[in-house]
């Protein structure tokens, strides 16, 4: 039986991560996954599972938004790319920021369920341990 407890800290594993993104614009939220697994993935199985998946995700994202960032650059560097570029940008910030909200809040609402995550958008990681 899990405890209230281990399901909070498996909730705040994925939606701590969107309060981090919108103040790091996307860039640094895997730090906070990580941070719970370093010191509450040991107490119990079930935080740390969470807390991988949500890491795994997040990394998922950050690599994502890497790629992202250069192509948006390179299309801003030419003179016909700059109202491409500045629309892409836009759009594509809309559509990280939609998938990362969803999937959290799914992944939470599996936290506080007491079951295992799974992140739809990458289920080669999301088997449960």
């Amino acid at each position: 039986m899990l405890s209230t407890d281990e399901k909070n800290w498996a909730m705040a594993a994925h939606l701590a991560t969107l309060l981090a993104s919108y103040l790091t614009g996307g860039y640094l939220q895997f730090l906070v996954p990580l941070v719970i697994l370093l010191v509450k993935g040991d107490e119990s199985s079930f935080i740390g599972h969470h807390a991988r998946q949500s890491l795994n995700f997040q990394l998922t994202l950050f690599l994502g938004w890497v790629v992202y960032s250069v192509v948006m650059l390179l299309s801003f560097l030419t003179i016909i790319g700059i109202p491409f570029g500045f629309g892409m940008v836009c759009l594509g910030g809309a559509v990280f920021f939609l998938l990362e909200t969803g999937f959290c809040i799914y992944a939470a609402m599996q936290a506080n369920a007491g079951e295992p995550a799974g992140y739809p958008a990458i289920p080669f990681l999301s088997d449960p341990r």
